[in-house]
């Protein structure tokens, strides 16, 4: 009985162990139903080595995949009837590159904001698409970003896209609505690449833009400078009392504030990032 118990602990070990790390040759999904039985096929299936392509035009959800920690490929989605990618909140990670193309009813990226590693990114002809919030938690490990097409996508200055344009690597953006039609719109959404010498003398700016430690505002006036999260809760005030005025924000969390500054005759609020 001693023997057949340890045998069946080590039976256990041994196939917890396969069940973590599945399909080096990756998988293709086709169909609703490859969805939907995904955990009955592979079961304790949680972490696929390879590719991972969804390419079935009638599948319309991917519940089926709620198991999914981490993809060692590339995940790659060619569906025009998901209208969201709920299915996939617990996937984490993903080796190689994240593509979605020509999902037309796809109107938000609802599902991925707990993915925090990816190493490029191509979003085109996502004929719905408004959005890319839900990737502000990404970390980008490779040096391409290729945005294009999408006819009603206007807001990409969420926090991971700017902090990746405040860096060398390549970006192809274009042929999006107004706001996010070119490199330069969300660049000046995220307050990327801001020069104090060159801004009018009545301007309120901040800079350097995203900031790690230190940040320095200028201002048109004397007042008082706060910084809030986005639910608006203060975090730091402070008195302007010369034009250009230093801020340690060392100690708050990575992530994307707001900053206002009130005076007299004007209240100004804009953007800030933490990297």
């Amino acid at each position: 009985m001693k023997n057949l118990s340890i045998l069946l602990i080590a039976l256990l070990m041994v196939n917890s162990g396969i069940a973590q790390s599945c399909l080096p040759q990756g998988i293709t999904f086709n169909w609703q139903a490859d969805v939907d039985n995904f955990q009955n096929n592979y079961p304790g299936c949680h972490q696929i080595q390879g590719d991972v392509t969804i390419a079935g035009s009638e599948i319309t959800n991917l519940n089926g995949l709620n198991v999914l920690t981490s993809i060692g490929g590339s995940l790659s989605i060619y569906v025009g009837a998901l209208a969201s990618l709920t299915g996939l909140e617990n996937l984490t990670s993903i080796g190689s590159g994240l593509l979605i193309q020509n999902n037309d009813s796809l109107i938000n990226l609802t599902g991925l904001e707990n993915l925090t590693s990816v190493n490029n990114l191509w979003f085109s002809n996502n004929k719905s698409l408004t959005s890319l919030a839900g990737l502000d938690n990404l970390t980008f490990s490779g040096n391409l970003i290729w945005i294009a097409g999408n006819n009603n996508l206007s807001a990409c200055a969420v926090q991971s896209v700017c902090i990746y344009l405040s860096g060398t690597g390549t970006a192809w953006i274009e042929n999006n609505a107004s706001g996010c039609n070119n490199r330069a719109e969300v660049e000046t959404d995220c307050g990327v690449g801001f020069d104090e010498n060159t801004t009018p003398e009545n301007a309120f700016y901040c800079y350097p833009n995203p900031s790690s430690t230190t940040i320095t505002l200028k201002t048109p006036a004397l007042g008082s400078i706060s910084i809030l999260n986005l639910s608006g809760k203060q975090l730091i005030n402070q008195q302007t009392i010369e034009p250009k005025t230093q801020i340690d924000i060392s100690t708050l969390p990575l992530g994307i504030y707001l900053i206002k500054f009130l005076s007299k005759s004007t209240v100004e609020v804009a953007k800030l990032i933490k990297e």
